[in-house]
């Protein structure tokens, strides 16, 4: 799943999750929407072309993302 994926490297890049609200209604809407701060907004070291990857595969709409995982590691290792 290229969106857990997503969620995994952002938190590991930031130390924090890429979703943060005060209820459970809130989450679902920030996560449908693809609300979601940059890492390197929580991490300044992070690159451009990483927070530029990470942020597709967090993308909302399944055609914005990484086609699957082969895709997204293809596009980490450039």
């Amino acid at each position: 799943d290229v969106w857990a994926a997503g969620v995994m490297l952002y938190e590991l890049l930031t130390g924090r999750l890429p979703f943060l609200a005060g209820s459970i209604q809130a989450l679902v809407h920030a996560v449908a929407l693809g609300e979601v701060d940059p890492p390197s907004a929580h991490a300044p070291e992070v690159a451009g072309p990483l927070d530029a990857i990470v942020l597709a595969a967090l993308a909302s709409q399944p055609d914005g993302r990484p086609a699957d995982g082969d895709a997204l590691a293809d596009e980490l290792d450039a």
